[in-house]
């Protein structure tokens, strides 16, 4: 009975613990949510249904309603804190941060398809992925050209330098009688230029028939495009798009993206968020939501999930981050906190001989709560911390770095 009774403690804190990281944002609406922009780490935009437009100054921790006249904002981009462009049978501009509209493109791109995808490298040269072509305005968006003749749709347009950019996308086809023949269903493609936008070339991405759904580059060489066809997979540059590797992955992917090469999230059509730490080799499961999950964004190491019903997930992944850059080993049996839950103390205990140098705790923010040098007999007082979970990172006089997660029950 007492095991019964300790599992089920156990498995609530976990579940709890898993759960806890994803912080629902109130964002006072019922509206669909979708893209998240930021200008900078602070400064963002967030759209949505029936021309819902919200905006942040605090990275992302509380929003504000602008009201605006649209029905509905398929893309939006911020070039600056206050300087945004925004999609909606045409494409439009704000210089107050969203609180007065002009209509840009002289009137052309309200007519037909809608615009897929805006990014703009400067404040006068930008892309749009407007029907199924690749567009280029040098004069803050007032008149565009066809940037290449090479078609494209549900394009994602990346420019990692003003130089270096990308476009990614696909489609599933629809053939006019039936089925399509297997090797027609699909179709995908991945375009770069190396000269701000003047030329485009088509990179030979797995013969064409790879539907990219999400992609990120993070730096001119290095990228990744997510796929789903029938099975989902991986695909990853280390050389601009030369070369790809690709691996399966056992999820039904909706969204993906990464924040540095180790450490990526995406979001399944089972309304599921993933994270993994080792550049998509495994994947964890952190949150299962009731509410459909539509897309993903980020700002730094902070990453958020917009919904159905008005919802928007945020998590800090600084300390996953963290890990992988100084090489600090997670929960590793190589040292042990006890007891867990703690309450007024925690006993380190290792496999050899340590010295422990400093032990750093971190809230599920990732800020510092407390910190010391001074550990006498593997013994450290926790009766000053309020109850919830928190990360204990162990740094040793051998340079070792261990971070281990525990919940204070005081």
């Amino acid at each position: 009975m007492k095991t019964l009774i300790l599992s089920f403690v156990l498995s609530f804190i976990c579940t709890t613990y898993i759960r806890a990281q994803w912080i629902k944002v109130n964002m006072n609406t019922t509206n669909s949510l979708h893209e998240v922009v930021f200008s900078n780490s602070d400064n963002g935009y967030l759209d949505g249904g029936l021309g819902t437009l919200r905006i942040t100054k605090n990275a992302g921790i509380s929003w504000s309603a602008v009201k605006t006249d649209f029905h509905v904002i398929p893309s939006i981009f911020c070039l600056g804190d206050d300087e945004i462009y925004a999609s909606s049978n045409g494409l439009f501009k704000s210089l107050d941060s969203g609180k007065s509209w002009t209509e840009v493109g002289e009137g052309k791109l309200s007519v037909g398809a809608s615009i897929f995808d805006i990014f703009f490298t400067t404040k006068k040269t930008g892309f749009i992925n407007w029907g199924h072509k690749l567009y280029k305005t040098d004069d803050s968006g007032m008149s565009w050209q066809k940037a290449t003749d090479i078609p494209i749709s549900n394009g994602i347009i990346m420019f990692p330098t003003q130089d270096v950019g990308y476009v990614a996308g696909g489609y599933m086809s629809l053939c006019e009688f039936g089925p399509c023949p297997p090797d027609q269903t699909y179709s995908g493609y991945v375009l770069k230029t190396t000269d701000g936008g003047k030329n485009w070339e088509q990179l030979n991405f797995f013969d064409n028939k790879l539907r990219v759904i999400a992609a990120t580059f993070l730096t001119t060489d290095v990228g990744y495009c997510f796929i789903n066809n029938e099975a989902c997979s991986l695909c990853k540059t280390i050389d601009g798009g030369e070369t790809w590797t690709k691996k399966d992955i056992d999820i039904p992917v909706r969204d993906g993206l990464f924040l540095t090469e180790s450490v990526g999230v995406v979001i399944s059509d089972l309304n599921e968020i993933y994270v993994t730490n080792n550049g998509g080799t495994t994947w964890w499961l952190e949150y299962t939501s009731d509410t459909d999950l539509l897309e993903l964004g980020a700002s730094d190491n902070v990453v958020f999930v917009a919904g159905r019903k008005g919802l928007l997930l945020r998590r800090d992944l600084s300390i996953i981050i963290s890990e992988n850059k100084n090489n600090i080993k997670a929960n590793s049996e190589e040292v042990v906190l006890y007891p867990n839950p703690a309450k007024g103390t925690i006993n380190f205990k290792f496999n050899h001989d340590r010295v422990i140098r400093t032990v750093t705790i971190k809230n599920l923010s990732g800020q510092s709560v407390y910190r010391s040098d001074k550990i006498l007999n593997n013994v450290l007082d926790v009766k000053s911390l309020s109850n919830g979970i928190y990360f204990v990172e162990v740094s040793l006089a051998n340079n070792e770095k261990f971070i281990n997660k525990i919940v204070i029950n005081n």
